[in-house]
């Protein structure tokens, strides 16, 4: 790749605004270069939906590939292994390495299941998604032909509650019971009082058993923190996020634990020529909460600013709002919304999450942005 170009170890949903901005405005010197795990990228958002069968694949995922063609960006499918910040240069699973001027991060986390390692093959984590989205569908395989009685889903989260809710709406069906474990804090924390409130009481209508104690694994189930052992054929877990191991060894500037350290623009705070958005950086004033919640805010000014970085041009600060817009889907048909202090539930609260998605989705589909270029070299 020229040196005066950048490349993106990972297609998120930040980045979906810059190759936009790219297709609209391309860059005139230096070579793009989009490298992604996988050629789709699914919208966390419109998982749930998707655990309840309200959405195809087809119909939550956005193309990568069609996308870089048509910004005339080299696509390349492969995943991250390590990056060396000093050398600026990338390593890939495949093997192959590819230097940069300019790289933009976008990384999936890692949930943290260091307390339910004993649940073996019985535990299913949130991240990495490509694996849950595998898993989720040998699971209601399983619950089709009767050999899945109880799932557990571990967190106190916003992705822990709809995964409870998606997980009953499609497998309750088959008499397969869910539990929702979140720990000794409670759920929600940062939300308001009156949205945990709504939470619970849809978790007893919908026959979700919630338990508010920690948990530990077990090679059959999960041990509480009360001593009770409560079995499980499954436990899903949707518990903290953990920076990717290789950010250690990076050379960048992280934090203590492990996320990538950077400015009010984004940028590392050690290497100008390294930027990262996304749930694997702290950004100034601290870690953002639902940080996918801030993509599209964060991928207006992340265009910029990476044209700006190549040009030698001023910089922006990302000023993240007071009040985010959250909507937590309670099962395909009803949702939550929330935004500040103000909330209220019901299926105009899911109808307004789906415009939403779908909207997103259409935005950046095969045929929404210019006409084709040409498709550019491997």
């Amino acid at each position: 790749m020229a040196g005066d170009g950048y490349s993106w170890p990972v297609g998120g949903q930040a980045h979906l605004f810059v190759l936009e901005q790219l297709a609209r405005t391309p860059l005139d010197a230096g070579e793009v270069i989009l490298v992604a795990p996988t050629r789709y990228s699914f919208p966390v958002g419109m998982l749930p939906e998707w655990m309840g069968g309200y959405y195809r694949e087809e119909e939550w995922r956005i193309d990568l590939r069609a996308l870089c063609a048509r910004a005339r960006i080299r696509f390349i499918e492969d995943r991250i292994a390590a990056i060396d910040a000093r050398q600026s240069r990338a390593r890939f699973v495949s093997g192959a390495t590819l230097a940069y001027g300019v790289v933009s991060l976008e990384l999936e986390g890692e949930t943290d299941v260091s307390s339910l390692a004993a649940c073996g093959n019985r535990l299913l984590a949130l991240r990495p998604s490509t694996d849950f989205c595998a898993g989720w569908q040998q699971l209601v395989t399983r619950a089709q032909r009767g050999t899945l009685s109880r799932i557990v889903v571990i967190g106190e989260g916003r992705h822990a509650v709809e995964l409870a809710f998606a997980a009953q709406k499609k497998l309750g069906p088959f008499g397969v019971e869910t539990v929702l474990i979140s720990g000794e804090a409670g759920l929600l924390s940062g939300y308001p009082e009156g949205v945990r409130r709504r939470i619970q009481r849809l978790l007893r209508t919908a026959g979700i058993k919630w338990i508010r104690e920690d948990a530990v694994g077990s090679s059959a189930g999960v041990f509480l923190g009360s001593g009770r052992h409560l079995a499980a054929d499954t436990v899903l877990a949707a518990t903290n996020v953990r920076p990717p191991h290789w950010l250690r060894q990076s050379g960048l500037d992280l934090d203590p634990a492990g996320f990538v350290l950077v400015d009010s623009s984004h940028r590392s705070v050690s290497h100008p020529n390294v930027f990262c958005v996304g749930e694997t950086c702290t950004p100034a004033g601290g870690r953002l909460p639902g940080a996918d919640i801030h993509a599209a805010r964060t991928g207006s000014f992340l265009a910029h600013n990476l044209r700006a970085a190549l040009c030698g041009e001023p910089l922006r600060m990302v000023q993240p709002r007071a009040w985010t817009l959250s909507l937590l889907s309670c099962g395909p048909g009803y949702a939550v919304a929330a935004w500040g202090p103000l909330h209220f539930e019901g299926r105009l609260a899911w109808k307004w999450k789906e415009t939403l998605d779908r909207s997103f989705i259409a935005r950046f589909s095969f045929g929404s942005l210019l006409p084709a270029f040409p498709c550019p070299r491997a």
